[in-house]
């Protein structure tokens, strides 16, 4: 009887520390799942970051470049060169100089190539993690995706908590898409204004990103206004 009882014990035990349960390769699954998505959205983030910031060079390169041809050409009122106007260019010049070094610093086409590539090295792990997620896994196999996991992660430069909170947001517009088209009420979440305290973050996150962009191109319009109405009134 003892003998028994004892080789019951013994048997009930070898699979706790031999194997893992389903809801721990779950737990697995859902934060490989929400961290392939802030790295699609940090990808995405640095695409547009990318773009802005090409537009912007081109555009001062264009009104560097259009500020002499319309002297040249005598277009009103930049029929002649005054101070004001070759001081802007001097402005710009420097300006695009500056905003270079910048962006050659930042690299974002590289970091979203960065991104994308981790995302989609996440999303074959969540593929083979999938398969688990209702069975039972030896701990070396369930160690073995972790270690990947990780392993991955400190490859890659880390996203921001924009690109989480972006996620986040995702995740809480599907739920409510999903119990509209299913007739239920939508889940409730914290609103101000009626929008989510996530999309507020991710809204102003992003517009501390294209605020220096958006603001060179504004600063570029207003000196040149300020060089023409400075030669008009002088004239």
């Amino acid at each position: 009887m003892f003998w028994k009882k004892s080789f019951k014990t013994s048997e009930n035990a070898l699979p706790e520390k031999s194997f893992v349960g389903s809801k721990v390769i779950i737990k697995l699954y859902e934060d490989v799942d929400i961290t392939s998505r802030n790295r699609f959205n940090a990808a995405k983030r640095c695409d547009r970051l990318n773009s802005l910031s090409n537009w912007t060079t081109s555009l001062i390169s264009l009104l560097l470049i259009a500020i002499p041809v319309l002297q040249n050409l005598k277009v009103e009122p930049f029929n002649s060169s005054n101070q004001a106007q070759n001081s802007v260019s001097i402005i710009l010049a420097v300006f695009i100089l500056v905003f270079s070094q910048i962006q050659n610093i930042e690299n974002y086409s590289l970091k979203a190539f960065r991104y994308h590539e981790c995302a989609m090295r996440l999303t074959l792990l969540r593929r083979e993690l999938s398969v688990h997620r209702e069975s039972v896994i030896q701990l070396s196999s369930y160690r073995d995706y972790v270690s990947k996991y990780y392993g991955i992660l400190s490859e890659y430069e880390n996203h921001i908590d924009a690109d989480y909170q972006l996620t986040l947001w995702q995740n809480q517009a599907k739920e409510i898409a999903k119990a509209i088209k299913e007739g239920h009420s939508a889940p409730n979440y914290p609103k101000t204004f009626g929008i989510s305290d996530q999309c507020w973050q991710v809204m102003f996150s992003r517009l501390n990103y294209t605020a220096r962009f958006t603001a060179a191109i504004l600063l570029s319009l207003v000196l040149t206004w300020w060089s023409v109405f400075v030669y008009t009134t002088t004239a």
